[in-house]
């Protein structure tokens, strides 16, 4: 019997069927790790999202609904504030800026007169103006 030497040089004959295992188990195990750290993420991602939606239910909803109060505004949430905290906190300061715009309006009609009424007493009080 004669010995097989080594054949240097030359890479060792691969059959297709142990390059598809080998192409398939990469693509498993890489799936594997994909979801398991995606999940891992997304878990941290809820929980981070639910705590924020904590506080904005229990620090910022009642204020504004407190200033909605003593503005007299009638506001109905369309938005179940225990369902979405952040949409019904929206609803509510939306409904409160337009309030506070409304308000602003009537005043700033008065300084524009008052601001007319300073540039016409300046020109009649003129040198040589009747």
């Amino acid at each position: 019997m004669r010995a097989l030497a080594p054949q240097v040089g030359l890479a060792p004959a691969v059959t297709a069927w142990e390059t598809i295992v080998a192409a398939v188990g990469g693509l498993l195990l890489g799936l594997g790790l994909g979801l398991s750290i995606g999940r891992r993420n997304a878990a941290g991602v809820v929980a981070a999202r639910d705590a924020d939606d904590a506080r904005i239910r229990h620090a910022v909803l009642p204020v504004l609904e407190q200033r909605i109060s003593e503005l007299g505004i009638e506001q109905t949430l369309a938005l179940d504030p225990r369902a979405d905290p952040v949409g019904a906190a929206v609803s509510l300061a939306t409904a409160i800026r337009r309030s506070d715009h409304g308000r602003a309006m009537a005043f700033s009609d008065t300084v524009e007169m008052d601001a007319h009424e300073k540039s016409t007493r300046t020109i009649s009080q003129r040198p040589g103006s009747r």
